[in-house]
């Protein structure tokens, strides 16, 4: 592309080449961002915003509404957790592994699971060699024309792949089951169960911190009634 629109001495090109790593996906796949894009949390926050705060509000009426929003965002959430608590997902098909990820993972995050595992049923799957107890496969997926690289350490029980997904969204890549499923492990790895995607991930937070540091009924009243009172300085000035 530079070759044809005669961009090679283009300074611009030239510093973004540079610090390619740190705006190129693919140089950032290593690093966990829970399966998310650079813009795709902002747009997303973005498009909520619009449904409760207008330009024609002013001060008072925009945090009013984002109030609003807060309360509608906490209330969703907490029915996603009591969902999660109160119920197990239905497999779409009987597969150990699938009925494992059904009891640890919370309701979407077993969604994803799912998929990949069916991804992984439809790939092809080829040794390609053996150096001590590692052995390396090539995973072709369905109708595709690329192929990526799989590594199995049967020592240690390690397991990783070329497309760094579970790196990148904390849940292990079709590739990955792929390889697991020939090797007949029928659980996930206690390894590759992120804590975060789990049923017990508030549960653990909750234990970890002290008593000493939780905030008490009398405390939340109070902080509740200064928030009413930082609203008459708006107020007046509305």
């Amino acid at each position: 592309m530079l070759d044809k629109y005669e961009l090679k001495t283009n300074e611009w090109l030239e510093r973004m080449f540079k610090l390619k790593e740190k705006w190129a996906l693919v140089y950032g796949r290593q690093s966990f961002c829970a399966d998310m894009t650079t813009t795709q949390r902002s747009e997303s926050m973005n498009s909520v915003l619009k449904r409760y705060v207008s330009y024609k509000h002013n001060l008072l009426q925009f945090f009013h509404h984002f109030d609003r929003l807060i309360d509608e965002r906490r209330y969703q959430k907490l029915k996603a957790d009591l969902r999660t608590c109160h119920s197990t997902p239905v497999a779409s098909f009987p597969v150990e592994i699938l009925k494992h990820a059904a009891s640890v993972y919370t309701l979407e995050v077993f969604e994803l699971f799912q998929d990949e595992l069916r991804k992984a049923y439809d790939s092809q799957i080829e040794l390609c060699g053996e150096i001590g107890g590692a052995f390396e496969y090539k995973i072709i997926p369905f109708r595709k024309h690329y192929q990526h690289t799989v590594m199995y350490d049967t020592s240690q029980g390690n397991v990783s792949c070329s497309c760094k997904k579970f790196e990148f969204a904390g849940v292990l890549c079709s590739h990955t089951l792929k390889v697991l499923s020939s090797r007949n492990i029928v659980k996930i790895p206690e390894l590759y169960i992120k804590k975060r995607w789990t049923k017990k991930a508030k549960k653990s937070v909750a234990e970890a911190q002290p008593l000493e540091d939780s905030v008490s009924s009398s405390q939340c009243v109070n902080e509740n009634e200064e928030k009413k009172n930082d609203w008459s300085p708006l107020q007046r000035i509305v």
